[in-house]
């Protein structure tokens, strides 16, 4: 990375408005995290006064808000992960937020306007929140600072517009510019970019790339591997990273979407949902929760705040307690870290009822065998623990097989629990019975002759 791209930023952000001169800022980042040269040189560029802190305040949210108190902080950059914990911790203690405040700027991930941070902005009625948005190969490259009342501000904020001399492009598959609302890869050209890895040609060459875009001259491009759209005001939104985007059953899906979505319960404090296989080979989506001190949301009712908005594919069959999200050293969540966090998964309030009798225990197995998972309650819901329509089908066929007898799909979707499809057995298994009895009965009744010719016969 040249100085270039570099000095641009500093340039471009000490011409804002929203920027304040000499002010006192906090250096926040790790200078492993490129934000960290963000926070010291605009800090120092501009007349202002920097302040450090310990690796024990970043990690305490009241040690770092008392910090910044007594410090009389008017410029804060932090992570949006940190972000969000600090404006957790206000809301769950109602304690005073810094009254010097007057800037925050947010970058390194998507930044989602929870219940929480919008709370913490309504209290900081002088205070601006910028989004900006740009990988560690082009520093910033686009900016939108929130307007409007906090309460307001959408769930997943938009990344703005590019800063001066960056461009931004959204391309398809053929290099080809997409119209707007239609979400392809963001692509980077201009000042900002980087001459490449170190060390590491191919990767270069596969990252860094020419094309002809814009006016039709070949341009040097970064592909940055994340989904954006324009809005219909010209911004930007992100949309996710190709690899952050799964499929579950036919349908594509960002993860970021069901996030923000589960973050705006009141009982949320923090989230993540990641996607894996699996023992069957199907993608499956799990919620990791952090719940603020003292708050209760069971499974079933996080599923039903969900429920409210997004579809039925979208919605994670398992929900998962955590006491924090786990984080890589730039403070992103580390979603490979959570697929290997072995935990139970989240229990109903309800207590917890095992199998009465002889067809609920066959259901149990057979639901542990198809779902790949202990069965904990008679009143779980099939589909809320991970089946779809096509482990519905191999559940019925088992049950057939198992119980030989005749089970219409449907009535899976009708009876999802256990209970609930063990009593449709029963019924079903009864009326059986009841019409095979009478059907021998019919039969015995029509071999035996009538009365009269029995009479007939004696008297012969």
């Amino acid at each position: 990375m040249p100085h270039r791209p570099l000095m641009n930023l500093i340039a471009w952000q000490q011409r804002q408005a929203e920027f304040l001169p000499r002010a006192r800022a906090m250096q926040f980042a790790p200078l492993s995290f490129d934000v960290s040269f963000q926070e010291i040189l605009s800090t120092l560029c501009s007349g202002g006064s920097l302040i450090l802190v310990t690796d024990a305040a970043r990690a305490d949210p009241a040690e770092l808000l008392s910090l910044l108190t007594r410090q009389r902080v008017r410029r804060l950059f932090l992570p949006p992960v940190a972000l969000q914990q600090l404006a957790a911790y206000v809301l769950e203690h109602s304690c005073d937020v810094p009254p010097d405040l007057r800037e925050v700027i947010t970058a390194g991930e998507q930044l989602k306007a929870t219940t929480a941070l919008k709370a913490l902005f309504e209290r900081l009625p002088g205070c601006t929140l910028t989004n900006q948005y740009g990988p560690s190969e082009t520093h910033v490259v686009t900016s939108q600072t929130l307007t409007g009342p906090p309460r307001e501000w959408p769930a997943l904020p938009p990344i703005g517009r590019p800063i001066d001399n960056a461009r931004a492009y959204l391309l398809d598959a053929q290099m080809q510019p997409v119209p707007t609302g239609v979400a392809a890869t963001l692509y980077i050209a201009g000042t900002c970019l980087a001459r490449g890895y170190l060390g590491k040609p191919e990767l270069t060459a596969s990252r860094f790339v020419a094309a002809n875009v814009g006016d039709g001259n070949p341009e040097r491009l970064y592909c940055t591997g994340d989904i954006a759209c324009y809005l219909p005001d010209g911004e930007l939104h992100y949309v996710g990273r190709c690899d952050d985007q799964v499929k579950v059953r036919g349908y594509r899906i960002e993860l970021g979407e069901i996030e923000a979505v589960l973050a705006q319960h009141p009982a949320v404090k923090d989230c993540a949902v990641a996607a894996q296989d699996d023992q069957h080979g199907m993608r499956q989506l799990a919620a990791y929760v952090v719940l603020h001190d003292g708050a209760l949301a069971d499974a079933a009712v996080l599923r039903a705040h969900l429920q409210a908005t997004l579809p039925e594919f979208m919605l994670p069959p398992t929900f998962q307690t955590i006491d924090a999200l786990p984080k890589t050293p730039s403070g992103k969540v580390d979603r490979k870290a959570l697929l290997e966090l072995q935990l139970p998964a989240m229990l109903s309030e309800r207590d917890l009822v095992g199998p009465r009798n002889e067809i609920e225990t066959l259901l149990f197995r057979l639901w542990e065998d198809v779902l790949g998972r202990p069965a904990r309650n008679v009143h779980d819901n099939f589909f809320e623990m991970g089946g779809h329509s096509l482990l519905a089908t191999r559940l019925v066929s088992r049950i057939r097989a198992a119980l030989d007898m005749e089970l219409p799909i449907r009535s899976l979707f009708e009876r999802p629990t256990i209970a609930g499809l063990a009593e449709r057995i029963e019924g079903q298994l009864i009326d059986e019975l009841t019409d095979e009895s009478s059907r021998r009965a019919g039969a015995a009744e029509s071999r035996q002759p009538a009365s009269g010719t029995r009479d007939s016969n004696v008297a012969r």
